[in-house]
């Protein structure tokens, strides 16, 4: 099968000229222009992240839980980003936040469909797991990020890691990762992150 490090996330667009119109009209809509830009940013993690480099430098085996948990941290990097957008009504950050998680969602429903499973219902719960554990991990991650590294090391630790790096300088690298891409983000212009979404990820061993 084809490893999930070479896969990406394609979007299929028609170039109908009325069906052109309808678009552009669509997303002078301020709420389709905030889900717009939740695709895209989703799309900078699909298209911008260098799995590889995690697969290798972490061990990881690559599968799709593993594509998982990567995708899974780079999203909520974004999220916490995004619930700062809004100025005082985080209004918009709080829909870009959504709009991010769904085309996440989208994106998992169609990988899991390549695994060639031929049970719904088991899928379905699978998925339902997942959802379950993606909530933990954002309250997780949260706590760790606002605390110090200590905090964030045991949140890496037991999601990321699921309680089975015993090699320190590992947790320690993706810790500096996460604090690097935090800051990163921190300082990325509304320009960058709704107008025209354009994220340029730190190397990993940066």
């Amino acid at each position: 099968t084809q490893p999930y490090s070479t896969t990406t996330t394609a979007a299929v667009f028609t170039t109908n000229d009325g069906i052109l119109k309808k678009m552009i009209k669509r997303f002078q809509n301020p709420k389709s222009k905030l889900r717009a830009a939740g695709t895209l940013l989703y799309e900078n993690i699909a298209d911008g992240v260098n799995y590889v480099d995690f697969f290798n430098e972490f061990e990881l085996k690559d599968t799709f839980n593993s594509w998982f948990l990567i995708t899974e941290l780079h999203v909520w990097l974004l999220c916490t980003r995004a619930m700062e957008e809004g100025s005082d009504n985080k209004e918009d950050g709080r829909l870009i936040r959504n709009f991010l998680v769904e085309a996440m969602w989208a994106d998992v429903q169609q990988r899991s469909k390549k695994l060639g499973a031929d049970n719904p219902s088991l899928k379905r719960k699978q998925i339902e797991l997942l959802s379950e554990q993606f909530q933990a991990t954002l309250i997780s991650y949260d706590e760790g990020l606002w605390h110090d590294d200590k905090a964030l090391a045991n949140a890496l630790w037991k999601r990321f890691f699921e309680a089975k790096c015993d090699d320190f300088t590992k947790l320690e690298l993706l810790v500096k990762y996460v604090r690097k891409s935090a800051k990163v983000l921190d300082e990325t212009s509304r320009v960058q992150l709704v107008e025209r979404p354009k994220i340029n990820w730190v190397p990993l061993n940066d």
